[in-house]
């Protein structure tokens, strides 16, 4: 995360890889399900991530998520996990 966006916006990565959100921005961000600043239902993924701090989450499941900050809805990226 960093100038207001997720670096890169898109991964592919295979079950059970771990990705790191490292927050390089002056302020608080999420890494939250979901797409344009809107959550899914439940969503599965659901990290709040402070100034200069690290988030992890482990993908266990195969497909495509879509992921957004919740703070700033611009902010969307897509993880394929294989």
């Amino acid at each position: 995360m960093a100038s207001f966006a997720f670096v890169p916006n898109s991964l592919s990565i295979a079950r059970g890889s771990t990705v790191h959100f490292e927050n390089r921005d002056p302020v608080e961000h999420t890494a939250t399900e979901g797409r344009d600043g809107i959550a899914v239902a439940h969503p599965i993924v659901d990290l709040r991530i402070a100034i200069g701090a690290t988030g992890s989450f482990t993908f266990s499941r195969p497909g495509v998520y879509g992921l957004t900050c919740l703070i700033h809805p611009t902010m969307n990226m897509t993880v394929v996990v294989r």
